[in-house]
């Protein structure tokens, strides 16, 4: 019932958010569509898309057990389908279940490496201080949350009984921080190529931190798997609620799902190639013949 709940406030919020386009749907012919623009978003957003298995490999090391980068980026991007799936559970199920650690070490890291991306997202949201007072109130409660996260999880345990662990190095914590503000600074660029390529004359600063600010709220808001819905309805509604807001907006969420696409199949390359060299180096060596 709790599943079929999610999906109808992530259809709601869908529904929100293409109202415009199905009000003004005789003007949506006059919109431009530059392809270029566009296929450089998602290339951009690729390229920020990279980041994300260092922010994890990171935040591992910071809980004490040490990836490799061939494994950060398979079970980052294999396991990142699970966000489509109500709860965000199958995301932890999925990487705890790829990674040969205890998965309450894997889930505990987890839980702080989406704190990490929400800490990043906040900061950089400060390139347009449009709600100073809501974005400093949530910076200040999510810097609590990094650095007292030893309390934090004793408050969780009661719902979150798997999330027992804590960072032991805050060094490599601050270093996902500023991974975490670059991501969302290059996802920014990659968002006003989106706006671009509908001739949206909207700045860079503008863009990039709705994009920021709409997926803090998401999470703040966990109502929908990835979100979905929940950031478009923000998107369509901070920025002016009108056709051109409304078809940025999903074009986004295309952009994203279509990434999403790209980087599971790299996951699935490197986990396919990470084991071909596994089992080669376990093949005895072949005797030379006489």
């Amino acid at each position: 019932m709790k599943k079929l709940l999610k999906y109808l406030i992530a259809i709601v919020g869908i529904a929100f958010a293409l109202y415009p386009i199905l009000r003004n749907l005789g003007e949506l012919g006059r919109l431009s569509f530059s392809v270029g623009h566009f296929v450089g978003a998602i290339a951009v957003l690729s390229l920020s898309y990279l980041l994300l298995p260092m922010i994890w490999l990171l935040v591992g090391r910071a809980f004490g057990f040490a990836m490799t980068p061939e494994e950060a980026v398979h079970s980052w991007f294999v396991s990142s389908v699970g966000r489509y799936i109500p709860g965000k559970v199958w995301q932890f199920v999925g990487r705890a279940s790829l990674l040969p650690y205890p998965s309450s070490l894997v889930i505990s890291a987890m839980f702080y490496e989406h704190l990490v991306l929400m800490v990043g997202a906040s900061i950089f949201s400060f390139i347009l201080p449009r709600f100073l007072p809501i974005q400093m109130g949530i910076t200040i409660v999510l810097l609590l949350m990094l650095f007292a996260w030893r309390r934090v999880i004793l408050l969780l345990a009661r719902w979150f009984p798997r999330v027992e662990h804590y960072p032991r190095r805050m060094d490599y914590v601050l270093l996902a921080v500023g991974v975490s503000v670059m991501y969302w600074a290059i996802s920014g660029v990659a968002a006003f190529l989106i706006s671009r390529s509908i001739g949206w004359e909207r700045g860079f600063r503008e863009i990039a931190f709705i994009y920021s600010f709409s997926f803090v709220a998401s999470y703040v808001i966990p109502l929908t798997p990835a979100g979905l819905g929940i950031r478009e309805g923000i998107i369509t509604a901070v920025m002016g609620y009108d056709l051109s807001s409304s078809v940025f907006a999903l074009l986004t969420r295309v952009a994203i799902a279509i990434t999403d696409l790209l980087m599971l199949i790299l996951g699935l390359v490197v986990g396919i190639r990470g084991n071909s060299s596994e089992d080669s180096s376990e093949d005895p060596p072949s005797e030379s013949r006489p």
